[in-house]
């Protein structure tokens, strides 16, 4: 069970690292907004395509690459372990939480991918 905190601090640190980015954006994309066209990103949700353009040229110059591991055979394999360790420590059976957890971390992965192809 060794992987478990490992993967969890590499979900906190992308997503932190995602929130932050698009947070940084915003006050930059607010006015160009208004005016811009909307494009379908991040499972389906549609932002503004000044905001995904933004987030693309501050990612840049910061050579993100994203590790392997995180592919959707390991998070079913983290997924069962991390349910077990919580359902033995707990009696809690938390597969659905965890299982809705990571499935917005992997749109925050697959997203980021996508940005991440372009630059």
């Amino acid at each position: 069970m060794a992987h478990v905190p490992h993967i969890s601090i590499a979900i906190v640190v992308i997503t932190l690292s995602f929130i932050t980015v698009v947070h940084a954006a915003e006050k930059d994309v607010q006015e160009a907004t208004a005016s811009s066209t909307l494009i379908e990103r991040f499972n389906g949700y549609r932002i503004p395509a000044a905001l995904y353009e933004k987030i693309i040229e501050t990612l840049k110059p910061m050579n993100i690459s994203l590790p392997e591991f995180l592919t959707p055979a390991y998070y079913k394999d983290f997924i069962r372990e991390a349910n077990d360790e919580i359902k033995g420590a707990t009696g809690v059976d938390a597969y659905h939480i965890i299982n809705t957890a990571i499935h917005w971390f992997s749109s925050i992965v697959t997203f980021l991918r996508e940005i991440l192809q372009k630059i």
